[in-house]
């Protein structure tokens, strides 16, 4: 393992390290908004329970949503999906609203960048949507405990009025500017150029406890 590890950080260091360190390739400021992004996104996952549980949650944030133009994306597949996908396929013909099943990173956070609010309890609304400053309704507890931004009003599951209201405040939020604790995008390099400088020769392989 010792080796093997030893390994891949040395090459690391040639690959990702060279003097001086790399730059970040990615900034926030290079993503350009979509021209054509919906109002709105749509990310809700399943919590775990009945099918037909989640069907009417989805259900609902569907309905306080239907005043704007929508993206709406399909779950995950952790136990519930089937209802959520079930209240997607109910809304799939309206004229607002636009299923994806998936995009790549780039696309999703321009359309990210481009949307007024994201709507729904993905990480995105708490993560991306705080570091690109666009809105955020949170729905439900799958977020719990997580660090957040003040993009992003908490609602728990409602009735439509409820959520609807906690949509036309997002609309009418101005994120842009916004002070976010997630770094400024380089955790990654910076990392690894920690990781490519350690001197592997000199660490010993016995363990040594210290506590």
């Amino acid at each position: 393992v010792y080796a093997t590890m030893k390994r891949l950080f040395i090459n690391l260091r040639t690959a990702l390290c060279p003097d001086p360190p790399p730059e970040c390739p990615i900034t926030l400021d290079a993503i350009e908004p979509d021209a054509d992004a919906p109002a709105v996104i749509v990310m809700m996952h399943p919590v775990g329970d009945e099918s037909q549980v989640e069907q009417q949650r989805m259900a609902a944030v569907l309905e306080a949503t239907r005043e704007h133009r929508r993206a709406v994306f399909m779950p995950n597949s952790d136990p519930g999906r089937a209802g959520i996908v079930d209240a997607i396929e109910a809304e799939r013909d309206a004229a607002d609203v636009e299923v994806i099943d998936h995009l790549p990173r780039e696309r999703f956070l321009a359309m990210l960048r481009g949307a007024r609010a994201i709507v729904g309890n993905s990480s995105a609304g708490l993560i991306e949507a705080a570091a690109l400053g666009v809105a955020c309704v949170n729905v439900g507890t799958r977020q719990r405990g997580r660090e957040r931004a003040a993009n992003v009003i908490d609602v728990e599951h409602a009735e439509v009025a409820t959520l609807r209201r906690a949509v036309d405040e997002a609309m009418d939020s101005d994120c842009k500017g916004l002070t976010h604790p997630y770094g400024d995008g380089g955790a990654g390099p910076r990392i690894a150029a920690v990781l490519a400088q350690v001197e592997w020769e000199r660490l010993s392989v016995r363990k040594c406890c210290v506590y």
